[in-house]
């Protein structure tokens, strides 16, 4: 693929050591000579520094089929994270629900900012199944730096980065100096200060693949993308514009820059749960609008075509509803599947230890599960009525091979084919000599005439005790 000036790309292979490895850049010019490999000089994001690279070092960002952007897996940056951590390690939530999520998506991405959600992701998926997954691009991260604030004296909304001041790098704590550095020293730091016990071959070895399928972007266009856009979405909201104007004359983009609430000397940065005082004036929600764009954003720099997310907005902002809410959609299509076999949900079966995560993971990456995301996602599960009248149309669909006398008939013809094969089976039955017994032969999906979601699901019902 032919790449053009000012488009984005990342950097996929690089020379050792691999320092480019995964970063984001814009084409500045693109060199086709008469003999030799085409070039690009591209400028790297964070660094700003000019590089030339060969055109295959490149790829351009491309919406990735059946992916999803996991904002419900983001783990905020946070001083102390303490709070946070033990939320995501106190029970296996977080495994049963990637797993669940990868039964009917490709590959998710999760939106980092220090790798802190790669402490859960091992401590309840461990080392061997993660590298795995992350290996078989199951799941990729998408990092920037930084947080989302507000700042006084009519800065607005921007990202806040926290730096070491002059000569005292050397002194910079951990949990600081992981916003910035690799991610691959950035998952070592994470697992050195937060886990212990695990074997440093084993740790390295995570963080290489960490880098690999990591997409680090510094957000070039977070002024247009994240804070013209919220400011936008403020002004074309009829009920947001009517709270605004309550204590604000007006809410064009320069009141919207000086909103009541902060200092000039003073920020207030994103959080999940802002304190009382602060909660729904003015900054708190264009924070939590804001968050939601660069969420947007942050899908459109990974390849992303879905994403999940929530932030209460679904009804103020309807116009991007479905951009936002495409995740729990398809979750809720894929419930409603599964409701219809009566097969439990696989997120509790996780977390009460019924269902081993490794047999599940083993169950993913059968043809069948294959199958039947290739299924899910041309379907395209936009809503859960949708999917469950698609799934029914599908075992009505069967037709004869699927009656008693389809399987009958199949069964005979089987047997007679054996004679003809006996020489190459030596003698032997032709379906012995295939491992399968006269009752294997009556079952539909043991005998596939092309694929129905009805094989995974009877598969899937199979990991659940009786």
């Amino acid at each position: 693929m032919r790449l053009n000036v000012g488009q984005r790309v990342r950097v996929v292979e690089d020379e050792e050591p691999p320092v480019l490895l995964g970063k984001m850049a814009i084409v500045e010019t693109v060199k086709l000579p008469a003999k030799g490999v085409p070039t690009c000089e591209v400028r790297i994001d964070r660094s700003g520094e000019l590089v030339s690279l060969p055109e295959k070092h490149l790829k351009p960002v491309e919406t990735v089929p059946s992916s999803l952007l996991a904002n419900n897996l983001s783990v905020p940056w946070d001083p102390e994270p303490e709070e946070w951590i033990d939320k995501y390690t106190d029970n296996s939530c977080v495994a049963a629900h990637i797993l669940e999520n990868l039964l009917f998506y490709n590959r998710l991405i999760v939106p980092t900012i220090d790798f802190s959600i790669i402490v859960p992701l091992v401590h309840w998926l461990g080392v061997p199944i993660l590298n795995e997954i992350i290996t078989g691009e199951a799941i990729s991260f998408v990092r920037t730096s930084g947080s989302l604030a507000y700042a006084g004296n009519g800065v607005g909304l921007q990202m806040m980065e926290i730096r070491p001041g002059k000569g005292m790098a050397e002194k910079e704590p951990w949990w600081v100096k992981v916003n910035r550095c690799s991610p691959k020293e950035a998952v070592a730091l994470q697992l050195h200060n937060r886990l212990s016990g695990l074997n440093e071959g084993l740790i390295d070895t995570l963080g290489k693949l960490v880098e690999v399928c990591t997409v680090d972007t510094a957000l070039p266009e977070f002024n247009e993308k994240v804070m013209n856009e919220t400011y936008r979405d403020i002004q074309g909201s009829r009920v947001l514009a009517d709270d605004f104007s309550k204590r604000n004359p007006s809410i064009n983009t320069i009141a919207l820059n000086k909103l009541p609430g902060v200092e000039p000397n003073q920020i207030r940065v994103f959080s999940l749960l802002p304190k009382p005082a602060v909660a729904g004036d003015e900054i708190d929600t264009t924070l939590r609008i804001g968050m939601l764009n660069l969420e947007a954003y942050l899908a459109e720099e990974a390849g992303a075509r879905d994403m999940v997310t929530d932030r209460n907005y679904g009804q103020v902002l309807r116009a991007k509803a479905e951009r936002y809410t495409g995740g729990r959609i398809a979750q809720a299509s894929f419930s409603s599947l599964l409701g219809i076999e009566d097969v439990p949900d696989i997120v509790p079966a996780i977390m009460g230890g019924e269902v081993d995560v490794s047999k599940v993971w083993e169950f993913r990456n059968k043809r069948t599960a294959t199958e039947f995301r290739e299924w899910f996602d041309q379907i395209g599960p936009t809503n859960p009525e949708t999917m469950a009248s698609e799934y029914v149309k599908s075992l009505k669909s069967a037709g004869f091979w699927s009656s008693w006398k389809g399987k009958a008939l199949r069964f005979i013809t089987l047997q007679a084919i054996a004679g003809a094969l006996a020489q190459q089976s030596g003698g032997a039955s032709f379906i012995a000599s295939f491992g399968l017994s006269a009752i294997d032969c009556f079952l539909l999906d043991r005998i596939r005439l092309g694929f129905r979601p009805r094989y995974f699901v009877d598969e899937l019902s199979n990991l659940f005790p009786e």
